[in-house]
This record gives structure tokens, C-alpha cells and sequence, in this order.
């Protein structure tokens, strides 16, 4: 299945059915360069990927792995029979490994937004590179007071001195050797804890705007391609510098304005 849909995106994007950016030949998955994952499948009538109780999870030809969080949510659905398991994928990110669960589940989705959030109204999003984003109306962040400027925590600048050090130890290592695996994997820790601290901070402002507002506007800019712009040298510099330059000096001022 993945390799269809690997075949097909390519097809897509190099016809031109495919909007976004241009998807690579395909190719097989290699050891040290692809993210170290696999999908296991099960007969639906016949489960064999199951809970074990609230912390154990039973997956084929591995046996019962203890999980970290609790499962009683997802046990409690399928004892209701309101969800079924379809399928579980087991990754490894760092020194960590995660069982993401796909499960078919009947619920109820509100037709209209509840009462607070009508009386809230719609919420305007003006996402930006310095400041992650300026609202209209104001949202709840932990440790902070209500604010219409979201700040850019910067979780990468904040690690940069202990990823420096931990890139220049990698970089005296011998290929192959027992310490530059060592150092890799410190690398690769302080690399997932920043990704982890993104998608945390993202999540909680996301989860604010769409629980507390009935309507959510977002600006329609590539903020990626108005950054990547003006790559380059001082001998030779990226395109449309001086536009970029000027499209971010005026946004930054109406987002102060």
C-alpha cells in the first residue's frame, strides 16, 4: 500500500495533478537514512493487536509491550463497542519508541459550535517569523496571561549551544565506532526533545483557538517561501531580497500597529 501511494504521488506531482511541493522518484527505505518505522495489520474479526489491560499492549510475533501512557480510554471504547482497532504503526524517534494505534471509532460530531464559542465570534490569525503569531482576540498560554502577540519560543536557539557541542563531538568520531554510535544518539535526543517542545507549544494553541472561538480566519501566505527567498551569498545573493525585505519590514509593522 505504501508503495502504490508512493508510485501515484510521484505520477501526480510530475504530471502536475499534485499541488505543493515536488515528491522524489521513489525508493526503498534504507537503514540509518529513513525514519526506522514498520505498519502491522490484523483480521478485524479476529484481533490480534489488543490491550492487555490498561498498560500492556499485544502486537503480533512481538508479544505484550509495556506502554507508557494509559490505554483505559481506548479499552473502555472498545469494550463499548463505539471503536475498532485497525492497525498499529511502531516508530522510533531518538531513544524512544511510539505504537500509534489507528482505531475506527463512532462518535457524535456537534453540528454547530456551542454557546461560548458563538459568543466568542471568529478569531483572526496573522502568522509571522519573528512573531509566531498576532490574533485579534486573545488566547490563554501556560505560565502566560492572555495576549494577542503569541511569541516565537525559539525551542532550536534555545538548545543551539548544546547541539553545537554534541555535533562537534559526532564529527571526531571514527565511522563505525562504539562512540560515535554514542554521540549519534545525543544528537538525535536533543534533536527530538526540541521537536517535541514545537509540537507541544503548537498544540496548545491550536487546542486554545479551536475550542474557544466559533471561527478561525488564517492568512493564506507561504511563510516558508517568502523566508527561503533571498538564500544565499553576499557574492551572490538569493532572489527578490529587497521585496522580502520589504514584505516582512511591512508586516511586522502591522502586526505592532
Amino acid at each position: 500500500m505504501d508503495a502504490d501511494q508512493a508510485w501515484k504521488n510521484w505520477l501526480d506531482s510530475l504530471s502536475g495533478k499534485r499541488a505543493g511541493r515536488k515528491v522524489g522518484y521513489p525508493r526503498f527505505k534504507k537503514k540509518g537514512r529513513a525514519k526506522d518505522s514498520f505498519r502491522l495489520h490484523h483480521e478485524v474479526p479476529k484481533p490480534t493487536i489488543r490491550l492487555d489491560g490498561y498498560r500492556r499492549l499485544s502486537l503480533p510475533r512481538l508479544g505484550s509491550i509495556r506502554i507508557h501512557d494509559s490505554g483505559k480510554r481506548l479499552a473502555r471504547l472498545i469494550t463499548r463497542g463505539q471503536a475498532v482497532v485497525q492497525s498499529v504503526t511502531v516508530s522510533r524517534s531518538a531513544n524512544r519508541w511510539y505504537a500509534s494505534v489507528l482505531v475506527k471509532v463512532q462518535q457524535n460530531l456537534p453540528d454547530q459550535p456551542t454557546r461560548a464559542q458563538r459568543a466568542n465570534g471568529t478569531v483572526g490569525v496573522d502568522l509571522g517569523v519573528k512573531t509566531l503569531a498576532a490574533l485579534n482576540r486573545p488566547v490563554t498560554l501556560p505560565g502566560a496571561r492572555e495576549t494577542l502577540m503569541v511569541p516565537n519560543p525559539r525551542h532550536l536557539a534555545a538548545d543551539t549551544r548544546r547541539l553545537t557541542r554534541a555535533q562537534r563531538a559526532l564529527s571526531r568520531t571514527t565511522k563505525g565506532s562504539a562512540r560515535r554510535r554514542k554521540a549519534t544518539q545525543r544528537v538525535a535526543t536533543l534533536h527530538h526533545r526540541i521537536a517535541e517542545r514545537r509540537s507541544t507549544y503548537l498544540h496548545t494553541l491550536t487546542k486554545q483557538l479551536t475550542t474557544r472561538y466559533a471561527t478561525v480566519a488564517i492568512e493564506d501566505l507561504n511563510v516558508r517561501g517568502m523566508s527561503a527567498s533571498a538564500r544565499g551569498t553576499v557574492k551572490q545573493p538569493g532572489s527578490m531580497v529587497r521585496q522580502k525585505a520589504g514584505l516582512l519590514w511591512s508586516a511586522h509593522v502591522s502586526a505592532h500597529t
